[in-house]
C-alpha cells in the first residue's frame, strides 16, 4: 500500500473498530445477551462478510474510494446487526424468535457480500456488449421491453388495498422497490451512452414510466428518492448536459410542489377512495400535520438513547425496522454512532465526487456515480427525516432493516460503486488459471 492509502486504511479501521465496540455495548449490557449467548456469535457472523469485503477492496482496489464505501456499509451493518435483535427482544421477549431474527440478519449480510462479485461480472458483461455499436439496438431494446413488462407487473400484480407495493407472483412475493430502483440506475446510465437521440429519450421515458407506475400504486418514497438522486447526479457529477433534461427537471419539481399544495387545499372535498385520496392522506399526515406520530416517536427514541445509547430499553417507533431503522439504531447505539456514520459518509462522498468528476465517463463510471448519488440521497434524507426536518417518504437506508430485498439492492449499489476493471480482470485471469490447472 502507498502512504496515502495506508493512512486511509488506518482511518477506516479505526471507524469500524469504534463502531464495533459501540454497537456491541448495548447487547452486552442488556438482559438480552444474558438470556441468549448466541446473539454475539450471530452479530459477529453478520459483521465478518462485510469486513472481508472491506479488506479485499483495501488491498486490491486501485483507488481509496471503494474502501471508504465499504467502511460506510460496514458501519451501517454493525449498527443494524445490534439494533434489530434488541428491538425484537425488548418488544416481544421471545428469545427463540430473536435467534431466528439474528440468523436472518447474518444471512442477509452474507447475501449482500456474495452478490457484489456477481454485480461486478454483470457490469463487465454489459460493458463488453455495449462496446460493440451493433449490439446497442438489442441492449436498449431489451431494456425497454423489460421496463414495459415491469410497468404491467406493478400495475396488475400489486394489491392497491394493502397499502404496500408487493408484487405477488406464484410462490413468491417481491417488493417492487427493488427492480424499480435497479432499473432506474441502469436506465439513467444507459441513456447517456447512446448516440441516437430517439433511443436516449425512450430510455429516459422508460425510467419515468416504471417510477410513475409505482407512484400510481401509492408508493411515493422510491420515485421521489430516485428523482432527488438523479438531480444530484445530473447537476453535480454529470459533465454532459442535455437541454431537454435541463429544462424538464425544474418543470417536474415545480409541478410536483404545486400539485402538493393544490391537493392540500382541496383535501376536504376530495373523494374518499382512489389515488388522490391516498396522496392526500400522505401529504396531510406527513407534511401539513402539526405533529407526525412516526417522527415524534423517532425523535423521542433518539433523545432517550442519548449520546451513548440505551442498554436495551425500547421505545415503540412505527416502522422501526424499515423507514425509521436509523432512529432505532441511534436509540441503542447513541448519537456517537451518528458521528461515526458521518465520519465515514462525508469523506466518501467528497472523495467520490472528486473521483467521478475526474474520470472519463463510460458505462461503469455512470453506474457508480448514480449509485453513489442514490446512497447519498437515501442516507442524508433519512438522517434529516428522523430529525423532523424532512417529511416521511417511506424509504429505508441501504444495509439496514431485515428485508432481503434491501440486501439485494444494497449489493447492487455497492457493487456498482466498487467496480474496477483491473480487479475484475484479475479475478477472470485467476479463474482461467484454475480451469487450466483442473484440465491438466
Amino acid at each position: 500500500m502507498a502512504i496515502k492509502r495506508r493512512k486511509t486504511f488506518v482511518y477506516c479501521c479505526v471507524l469500524i473498530a469504534l463502531s464495533l465496540v459501540i454497537s456491541l455495548r448495548p447487547m452486552i449490557f442488556s438482559t438480552y445477551a444474558s438470556s441468549n449467548s448466541d446473539s454475539v456469535f450471530f452479530y459477529l457472523g453478520t459483521f465478518m462478510p462485510m469486513a472481508v469485503l472491506f479488506l479485499y477492496t483495501s488491498r486490491y482496489m486501485e483507488h481509496i474510494f471503494p474502501s471508504l464505501c465499504c467502511t460506510l456499509a460496514t458501519i451501517l451493518t454493525l449498527g443494524n446487526a445490534s439494533a434489530m435483535p434488541l428491538l425484537r427482544y425488548t418488544s416481544a421477549y421471545e428469545v427463540d424468535n430473536v435467534l431466528t431474527y439474528s440468523k436472518s440478519l447474518c444471512m442477509n449480510s452474507l447475501i449482500t457480500v456474495l452478490l457484489v462479485p456477481i454485480v461486478w461480472c454483470f457490469i463487465s458483461v454489459s460493458k463488453w456488449i455495449h462496446a460493440e455499436t451493433k449490439n446497442h439496438k438489442w441492449l436498449y431494446g431489451g431494456y425497454l421491453g423489460i421496463s414495459g413488462i415491469l410497468v404491467l407487473v406493478i400495475l396488475l400484480l400489486t394489491d392497491k388495498d394493502s397499502g404496500t407495493t408487493i408484487i405477488n407472483l406464484p410462490g413468491v412475493s417481491l417488493q417492487a422497490a427493488l427492480p424499480v430502483m435497479i432499473f432506474s440506475v441502469l436506465g439513467f446510465s444507459l441513456s447517456w451512452h447512446i448516440k441516437k437521440q430517439c433511443m436516449r429519450i425512450a430510455t429516459i421515458l422508460a425510467v419515468c414510466a416504471i417510477n410513475t407506475a409505482l407512484f400510481l400504486r401509492g408508493e411515493t418514497g422510491i420515485p421521489l428518492i430516485t428523482l432527488l438522486a438523479f438531480c444530484l447526479w445530473y447537476y453535480l457529477l454529470q459533465s454532459t448536459k442535455y437541454p431537454i433534461v435541463s429544462v424538464a427537471l425544474p418543470i417536474i419539481l415545480g409541478f410536483g410542489a404545486a400539485g402538493m399544495v393544490v391537493i392540500h387545499m382541496l383535501s376536504p372535498v376530495l373523494p374518499s377512495t382512489g389515488l388522490l385520496h391516498t396522496l392526500s392522506e400522505k401529504i396531510e399526515g406527513r407534511i401539513f400535520s402539526d405533529s407526525v406520530d412516526q417522527v415524534e416517536c423517532g425523535l423521542r427514541s433518539i433523545r432517550t438513547g442519548g449520546f451513548w445509547g440505551a442498554n436495551g430499553y425500547n421505545i415503540n417507533v412505527p416502522e422501526a425496522s424499515s423507514d425509521f431503522c436509523l432512529a432505532t439504531i441511534l436509540h441503542y447505539s447513541g448519537l456517537v454512532f451518528l458521528f461515526l456514520l458521518l465520519a465515514a459518509a462525508i469523506p466518501m462522498f467528497y472523495i467520490g465526487t472528486k473521483y467521478y468528476t475526474n474520470q472519463k465517463h463510460d458505462l461503469c463510471i455512470e453506474l457508480g456515480s448514480i449509485s453513489m448519488a442514490m446512497i447519498f440521497t437515501m442516507l442524508f434524507y433519512n438522517i434529516l427525516m428522523c430529525c423532523s426536518y424532512l417529511p416521511v417518504l417511506g424509504s429505508q437506508l441501504p444495509f439496514t432493516g431485515v428485508s432481503v430485498t434491501y440486501s439485494i439492492l444494497s449489493a447492487f449499489l455497492l457493487g456498482s460503486i466498487t467496480y474496477s476493471n483491473g480487479t475484475v480482470g484479475r479475478i477472470i485471469e485467476k479463474m482461467k488459471g484454475v480451469l487450466e490447472r483442473a484440465q491438466c
